[in-house]
């Protein structure tokens, strides 16, 4: 979840950077930060579908979120830290539930027996 979002805020407000610079239409940038930031999202391993609406949310919402440029990166990973630690307490509440099952890619290798 964390790096799904921190990925398509900088997708995002990159193409909308570079789209305003080259004065590409909002319509194309927000399908070309969609794709881009999931391209990225695969490459990188760490898929989070919402992270792409992260990167449209960069392109289409308007003057009081591209007034933030790269700042809309830290909004996004601040929120998104805290988003983890609400679900961290909120799942761990109860003794018949674990949030999350695993911290680190390696624990489910090691688990599941993939290498």
């Amino acid at each position: 979840m964390f790096f799904g979002h921190v990925l398509g805020s900088i997708v995002g407000v990159s193409i909308r950077l570079a789209g305003q610079a080259a004065h590409v239409d909002n319509y194309i940038l927000a399908p070309l930060s969609v794709a881009t930031t999931v391209f990225v999202m695969d490459i990188t391993r760490c898929t989070h579908p919402p992270g792409a609406g992260t990167a449209m949310i960069a392109i289409m919402g308007g003057p009081a979120i591209w007034a933030l440029d790269y700042h809309y990166v830290v909004t996004n990973i601040g929120a998104s830290i805290v988003f983890i630690i609400w679900a961290c307490i909120g799942n761990n509440l109860s003794s018949s539930r674990n949030y999350p099952m695993y911290w680190l890619p390696m624990e489910i290798e090691k688990k599941e027996g993939v290498k």
